[in-house]
């Protein structure tokens, strides 16, 4: 029978010191209790992690970040009261340093803020929180743009005003007060002002409300005013919304609220659209460029806005030099009668950027089948009509 074989007591030696290292890999276990000390090793981390994740998660909502994640990292640390609790604060407090500097990583540098609208009050100069104002100009309201029926929106709102500036006072705009501009019998009414009558375009005369609608003396009493064109009207279900924007436009630095051009380009980019969509001729395009370039501050690519839908500050003192600007322009009729340019010059040369409206979408709504019977024509019988 063979003797059984002994290692030599060199080897032992080693051995033993090898595990009293703790390099448990050079001799695998199958005991369960080690698999299950392995196993509860390589889950730690990803455990912590879910924890620290859910913590953060509730205290956005509750309460202060770091006292949750305190307690957490605290809990999760297992140390008792008045046992090295200093030493277990500053771990704690890194680990919440570096969750927080990983937060403000993914989230964008600027943020719209957020105006709490309840603070509004009434005051007598400013008693409307929220008007909608629109233009309708032509020579038979059949066959001009109608206003959407807003009268349920008006009753459910008692701070919102709606206003409709148009020559025809038959126009059918239910809900809205129509502001009549040029009959003359109504020259008496508190709802009507008297616009310069030497302008030969209708398209002038609808872009006095837009513009410079602020110096009537009921769109002056707005908190903030939302414009669109004649055929389009506020969503019923945003009634907050409009309060929340009409407050931050109030509080902004030049109180006016637009959107970027989707397009993009500057003034003259501009003008090569209008002419490829026929919406001016080319006389009065090339006249706008010439007077533009004649301008010693003209900047051709200046930040280009669309102009079909903007909320303003009525008594923002930006908003009316801009317009007073503008209007000195346009109403002289001499050159193009679209307004986006000239706009993009006007708030270029005074240094004015608006804050962003948000989408026409997901504040108005076309009412298509209320647009003018004929549309809307840009050829050259605009300049007399």
């Amino acid at each position: 029978m063979r003797r059984p074989h002994h290692q030599p007591h060199q080897q032992q030696q080693q051995q033993h010191q090898h595990l009293r290292r703790g390099n448990v890999r050079s001799q695998p276990s199958s005991d369960p209790g080690c698999k299950m000390v392995t196993i509860f090793r390589l889950m730690l981390p990803f455990c912590i992690t879910i924890s620290f994740f859910s913590a953060w998660q509730f205290a956005s909502i509750h309460q202060s970040p770091t006292s949750v994640m305190h307690s957490s990292i605290m809990s999760m640390m297992n140390v008792p009261e008045l046992v090295d609790v200093e030493a277990a604060n500053t771990t704690a407090n890194t680990t919440v340093n570096i969750l927080a500097s990983a937060q403000s990583a993914t989230q964008p540098t600027t943020q719209r803020p957020s105006p709490n609208a309840s603070l509004w009050e009434p005051t007598p100069d400013t008693p409307y929180e929220v008007c909608f104002v629109t233009a309708v100009y032509g020579t038979d309201p059949e066959f001009a743009d109608h206003p959407p029926d807003v009268a349920s929106q008006r009753d459910a709102n008692p701070t919102f005003r709606y206003f409709a500036f148009t020559n025809m006072p038959d126009l059918e705009a239910e809900g809205w007060t129509k502001i009549i501009t040029t009959a003359a019998q109504h020259a008496n009414s508190n709802t009507a002002i008297q616009i310069p009558q030497h302008y030969r375009r209708s398209i002038t005369k609808s872009r006095w409300p837009k513009f410079m609608g602020w110096q009537h003396p009921e769109i002056a009493r707005c908190q903030a005013v939302f414009y669109m064109d004649g055929f389009c009207g506020p969503k019923s279900k945003h009634s907050q919304r409009y309060k929340n924007l009409a407050r931050t436009i109030h509080l902004s630095k030049y109180g006016i609220a637009q959107n970027k051009h989707d397009k993009g380009g500057g003034a003259f980019q501009e003008f090569d659209r209008i002419l490829h969509s026929n919406k001016d001729v080319r006389d009065n395009v090339e006249a706008s460029k010439r007077w533009m370039q004649a301008q010693p501050d003209f900047n051709a690519n200046c930040t280009l806005y669309a102009n079909h839908y903007i909320g303003y500050d009525p008594n923002s003192v930006h908003w009316q030099q801009a317009t007073t600007f503008f209007w000195d322009r346009y109403s002289q009729e001499l050159d193009s009668w679209r307004d986006q340019p000239l706009w993009c010059y006007a708030l270029d040369r005074l240094g004015i950027e608006p804050i962003h409206l948000g989408t026409f979408e997901a504040l108005f709504r076309d009412y298509w089948k209320r647009m003018s019977k004929h549309g809307h024509h840009y050829d050259k019988t605009a300049d007399t009509k």
